[in-house]
């Protein structure tokens, strides 16, 4: 990449919006973009606008299909996080997978946990007043906190009893996620305090398509002559 001349940066922005526009626009989604399952081809360009790069994804053994309904809650959930919306998370989360108590247990709420499961930050940082905060660089602190809860004996349970829980094709996105941000690590641009503007760049694009997921079933509910 370096000799072509291939930013990383780009190419952690451009597989962002492929996985989004799968997730939230097609509704078919490749499962196992690991770093080997994803090959960088140097291109040329056309104009100053068009990337110098093709993003081929290989292993084609695991895909999923979404459906509407589906696309729509997870949509509706990364609104939420994005805008630090607790009651939109709560909703979205219960709509997505059932438990059977929403009461929490050693002071874990399940939705709080599993925003940060899906996210891969922490709660404080989710729920924070200040606007987009999802948006903000991963501190190390941030970093450590996240692991030394996920190592704390009852949030290791409750961890367990989510994904007893959730549908499989939620699963399949939770490890998608984790495999793209291992991606983002190895292009160099996912570490704490590596890129600033990193975070923000990931909500920006799922920001985007989560909005036009949601535009498009309002599109289709007022066709249909159903009230919004």
């Amino acid at each position: 990449m370096k000799r072509h001349g291939i930013n990383p940066v780009d190419v952690s922005t451009e597989l962002t919006k492929a996985f989004s526009e799968m997730i939230f626009v097609h509704g078919f989604v490749h499962c196992d973009p690991h770093p080997a399952n994803v090959f960088i081809k140097h291109i040329p360009t056309l104009t100053a606008f068009t990337p110098n790069f093709q993003i081929i994804l290989l292993d084609h053994g695991l895909y999923r299909t979404l459906a509407p309904s589906f696309q729509l809650s997870y949509a509706r959930l990364w609104d939420s996080l994005i805008n630090g919306d607790e009651a939109g998370i709560e909703s979205s989360c219960y709509a997505l997978f059932t438990l059977d108590d929403h009461t929490p247990k050693h002071g874990i709420h399940h939705h709080r946990l599993f925003a940060s499961m899906l996210t891969g930050r922490s709660w404080d940082v989710i729920s924070s007043p200040t606007p987009s905060s999802l948006s903000t660089p991963r501190t190390q602190e941030e970093l450590e906190t996240v692991s030394t809860n996920a190592e704390n004996g009852y949030f290791f349970q409750a961890i367990i009893e989510i994904l007893a829980k959730i549908p499989r094709e939620l699963l399949l996105l939770l490890k998608t996620n984790d495999l793209l941000r291992s991606v983002d690590n190895a292009l160099g641009v996912g570490a704490a305090g590596s890129d600033l503007d990193h975070m923000l760049r990931i909500v920006s694009v799922m920001g985007w398509y989560c909005a036009a997921c949601v535009r498009r079933d309002a599109i289709a509910r007022v066709q249909r002559g159903e009230a919004l």
